[in-house]
């Protein structure tokens, strides 16, 4: 029974993940987007979502005669908080902990006080056709319509002290481990705080745990992503190896889209806009992972780092960079 729990608490995890990205106003957790500017909805979002999904659940066992598996459903909801913590392991110093512990504890107490007095007696857990005034199922439509009305609504996004410290921290681990290598492809100032964004993007969404993951299950795999820099490829690539071919791939790319990219719009390329730069670098990270979201995360982080890198360095890499 505890491991069936534990694989919905999973599933539950990433099902509110999945939910969650297609609402604007959902502020997922992010490198350069820490904080959020819908508190209200996103603290109501990740306290009864989970407790929705645990009510369907139990619906679906009273429906298929699994009722020995209701009892201690609740526990769904603490192991998705504890799923959540350890996925997100190496993102901890980011965290915003008051809100996380707060709508963790509340969510909890309302999947607990659902265990015990609603989920079992199928008079309370399914509505009355005549009347949709009972309190269990205008929590659902409330979940329901919250989500439904925020689709449409702006959410900007906060930067914090948290995530400019875990790009900070990221880039100087980096740089040590691997600035040597980095350094000696000789790469324009630009292309190379680019080269260190990426990696920091990638560490972040890919961290070791589920490199490791990928190294074990690569011999039963065609193709998948390896390394540091999550490079493309049909076998195993060390992190070496996964920069080497990464860095080669950007430089590649690099010059190929500056040229068709200066011809179509050569204004955007003059010394004091950057504008023309950062479409050419959006367009790389767009190629290296094909996603729209990743590339507008990957440019924001090369952005961070001109404002937080160590003076003597953001000197050398905010030189204008100028090509013949």
């Amino acid at each position: 029974m505890y491991v069936i729990l534990a694989l919905l608490s999973v599933f539950t995890f990433y099902s509110m993940n999945f939910t969650g990205r297609q609402i604007q106003a959902y502020q997922p957790l992010t490198l350069t987007t820490a904080d959020d500017a819908n508190p209200s909805f996103n603290l109501l979002f990740r306290t009864l979502a989970p407790n929705v999904f645990i009510i369907f659940y139990s619906i679906a066992f009273h429906i298929t005669g699994q009722k020995d598996l209701i009892p201690n459903l609740w526990l769904i909801v603490p192991l998705q908080v504890l799923f959540r913590i350890l996925y997100n392991i190496h993102r901890l110093s980011i965290f915003n902990w008051s809100r996380f512990i707060a709508s963790s504890t509340i969510s909890i107490s309302i999947a607990y006080t659902l265990d015990k007095y609603v989920l079992s007696d199928t008079s309370i857990l399914f509505p009355d056709i005549r009347s949709l005034g009972n309190e269990l199922w205008l929590v659902i439509i409330l979940y329901c319509y919250t989500v439904a009305n925020t689709l449409l609504s702006n959410n900007l996004a906060i930067t914090s002290k948290r995530s400019d410290d875990f790009i900070k921290t990221s880039y100087s681990r980096i740089k040590t481990k691997w600035g040597d290598l980095i350094s000696s492809y000789s790469l324009d100032p630009g292309i190379e705080l680019f080269v260190y964004a990426l990696i920091i993007s990638e560490n972040f969404n890919r961290p070791l745990g589920i490199r490791i993951t990928e190294k074990i299950l690569s011999p039963f795999k065609s193709m998948g992503t390896y390394g540091v820099m999550q490079v493309k490829s049909e076998k195993y690539l060390n992190d070496e190896e996964s920069l080497n071919i990464g860095i080669n791939n950007v430089k590649n790319l690099y010059d190929k889209i500056l040229e068709s990219s200066k011809a179509y719009s050569p204004h955007a390329f003059d010394n004091t806009n950057d504008y023309g730069y950062d479409r050419v670098f959006n367009r790389i990270a767009w190629f290296h992972n094909r996603s729209s979201d990743y590339a507008d995360e990957v440019i924001r982080v090369k952005h961070k780092l001109k404002e937080i890198i160590n003076p003597s360095h953001l000197q050398r890499i905010l030189v204008t960079i100028s090509f013949e």
